[in-house]
Parts: C-alpha cells; structure tokens; sequence
C-alpha cells in the first residue's frame, strides 16, 4: 500500500460530527466494491474479524458481552442488536471512558457494491479526534483485508496519516454548532 492508496481512501470517507446537546457522535459513510453479506460476514464472523480488526472474546449473541482484543488494547462490548446483514450496534466500553455506542448499517447499493455508514455515539468532544481518525484506519483496513491483502501490509501510520486525520477531526469538532 502506498500514500497514495490511503489518500484515495480518506477521500472516499464522508465524515460528519454531531452535538445532541451532551456529547457528541462522529459519523463515517464509505462505499465497498463488495457484496454486502461479505462485508457483513467480516464484522461478523469472529475468524474473519480477527483478521482485520480484534480479536473478539465472549458471548457473540444479542444481550452477550464481548472482549474485543485490540492490539494492545481491550474494549468491552455488548451486542444491542445483530440483523444480518444491515444492522450492528453494541455498547463500547474502554475502560479510561464513559461507555459509548457504535452503530453500523449495510446498504447494497448492487449486487457487489455496499455501503458502510458507522456511527460512533455519546462521546465526548475531546474524543472525536481520537476515534475518528481510528474508525478511519479500521475502514482502510477492512477495504485491504475484503481485497485479500493483509493488514501487516498497511504502512499507515508511518506516513503521518492519522496525525493529519486527528486535525482534520479536529476542525471538524470544533466547527460543531452547540445543540440548542
């Protein structure tokens, strides 16, 4: 993968922050040249997860408690709601923070285009820039892993990326109205 590969990405993420008057939610909209039950099976299934995002660890049905290992991180998780294959929300508690939620919906947009839009909400302002430019690097990775690459093979952060995405995030927070 090269820089230009990641700056083809990040511009095909659309991004939005919104106030709903306590905290915040960041919202990420990306195309996928893939059927949406593949795309759905690589959040789904705990081998192909663990592939390209964590290593899931628990209970995998509605109401389960799931230890998602994150190098070198460990996020707790709690399934709200699993409808294969449009609709995943669970809890997301990382232990250094108030527990949030994460929503994904699947559009087909064809039968092998799919749409992503992830919602991550009830965050505080100060963590926009911190999940928003890591959402973005998991989106990246799923693309690579979906195209059979491997996540080894990403030289993402050596570019800078996520530093220039963090600010970009950060412009982004800082342009949000204040709920009213």
């Amino acid at each position: 993968m090269t820089l230009f590969d990641i700056a083809v990405h990040t511009a095909r993420v659309h991004r939005l922050v919104r106030d709903d008057g306590e905290l915040h939610e960041i919202e990420m909209t990306r195309d996928y040249d893939y059927p949406i039950e593949n795309v759905w099976s690589a959040w789904t299934t705990p081998e192909r997860l663990r592939r390209w995002l964590g290593d899931p660890r628990g209970d995998l049905r509605v109401g389960g408690s799931v230890d998602l290992a994150m190098e070198p991180d460990i996020t707790r998780l709690v399934i709200q709601r699993c409808e294969a294959p449009t609709d995943l929300s669970v809890t997301w508690d990382d232990s250094d923070e108030a527990a949030s939620e994460v929503h994904l919906r699947l559009e087909p947009l064809g039968p092998n285009r799919t749409r992503l839009i992830l919602r991550h909400r009830r965050i505080g302002l100060d963590l926009v820039p911190v999940y928003g430019p890591g959402w973005e690097e998991f989106l990246y990775v799923l693309d690579v892993f979906l195209g059979g690459g491997s996540k080894d093979s990403i030289p993402w952060d050596r570019h800078g990326v996520v530093e220039a995405l963090a600010a970009d995030w950060q412009r982004a927070a800082d342009a949000v109205p204040e709920a009213g």
